[in-house]
């Protein structure tokens, strides 16, 4: 199985799980939903440089 397919299976499992009614009741003027947010981007950027920088080790092994 490819990851394509493996990810496009992952998540429609994962929105079939999900009703459309958790999504539309979330109150995004609470405070506990902003300080969810703001952690959720702090994760998602170490996350993302982790991956960049992991990328870039692995160019610049392959160079020299």
């Amino acid at each position: 199985m490819s990851p394509n397919k493996i990810l496009t299976n992952a998540s429609l499992a994962i929105c079939s799980i999900i009703s459309i009614d958790v999504f539309a009741q979330v109150d995004t003027a609470s405070e506990s939903y902003k300080s969810g947010n703001s952690v959720g981007k702090i994760l998602g950027y170490i996350f993302f440089g982790v991956i960049v920088v992991m990328v870039i080790k692995k160019f610049l092994k392959n160079k020299f």
